[in-house]
């Protein structure tokens, strides 16, 4: 689920700069606007104007056939929502959705970042010793989250352009086809909508709310480690037993613990320690017949001083 998401996250990042290139007019367009005007009596030949619109500007190219009757000229131009030469109700509207939506993309790229993070951290942490967190972990929130926001950020950039710029054009482009319809030469039809870019932008929210859904349902309800030895003691291993101090003034030896069950038929040696001054012993504690054989050692005279 996890890899899954990455891949989804990539998917989203190149839509993103797909999104990227629709600021100027050397990318994909956001919306478009064709006006075309159709001969019905054969007295001019069919023109059209088509319009690109794109974050910060716009494009006109006009061709007016053979003979020019509707339009002056063959014509194309680019014309900056924030020039004084749009003079169009749109020209507004445009230019602050642009900025908007310019503004959407950059966080949304910045925060997918965290989500890009957070997911890996669930991956490794998976496939780690220990496990990742069961349940209701904080990295399962933090991804879910994150990519979220970004998910928000997305629909808010993509409203943007649609409510109220694209409505503008449209109103724009259905008034010019009005205009030039007054002919009866003419048949005037009107195509406006969106285009590749908001395409993509679309796209891009709908990859990241399944992403985001995937973290969201990706729960760890075990972990992945085997249990741990009580006490650290590893598997066949050696068990220590606790070390013991005599009491001060006489010679005792030190206590030997009983085998662990789990540890049958290996030796288990008993540390003891004394204070400063103090006859150190130590026991060794070897398991016989199921039974515990331990024999106490002056560690300073070498001697056995008896058997517990």
């Amino acid at each position: 689920a996890h890899i899954a998401t990455l891949l989804l996250l990539g998917f989203t990042y190149i839509c993103i700069f797909v999104g990227f290139s629709g600021i100027s007019e050397s990318g994909s367009p956001y919306g478009t606007a064709d006006v075309t005007l159709q001969s019905v009596s054969g007295l001019s030949s069919d023109q059209k104007q088509d319009m690109d619109f794109y974050l910060s500007e716009y494009t006109i190219q006009q061709n007016c056939g053979s003979t020019g009757q509707i339009c002056p000229l063959n014509e194309s131009a680019t014309i900056k929502y924030k020039d004084s030469a749009c003079s169009q109700e749109f020209c507004d509207k445009c230019a602050s959705a642009g900025d908007g939506i310019i503004t959407c993309l950059v966080l949304a790229f910045l925060v997918g970042f965290g989500g890009c993070y957070f997911v890996w951290k669930r991956l490794t942490d998976a496939n780690s010793a220990e496990g990742e967190e069961p349940g209701c972990s904080r990295l399962r929130l933090y991804a879910s989250c994150t990519l979220s926001i970004m998910a928000l950020l997305l629909y808010i950039g993509f409203q943007i352009w649609f409510n109220p710029c694209q409505g503008k054009i449209d109103s724009y482009a259905n008034a010019l086809k009005d205009e030039w319809g007054q002919n009866p030469a003419v048949n005037a039809t009107v195509s406006s909508g969106g285009s590749v870019a908001s395409g993509f932008v679309l796209t891009a929210l709908v990859v990241t709310i399944v992403a985001a859904g995937n973290q969201c349902c990706a729960v760890q309800t075990t972990r992945s480690a085997p249990p741990r030895t009580p006490g650290g003691v590893p598997p066949g291993g050696i068990a220590l037993a606790q070390p013991v101090v005599p009491p001060p003034g006489g010679h005792h030896p030190a206590q030997a613990y009983p085998a662990q069950p789990s540890y049958v038929g290996q030796p288990y040696a008993a540390q003891a320690y004394a204070p400063q001054g103090q006859p150190v012993y130590a026991a060794e504690a070897v398991l016989v017949n199921n039974q515990m054989d331990a024999k106490g050692v002056d560690q300073d005279k070498g001697g056995d001083i008896g058997t517990v």
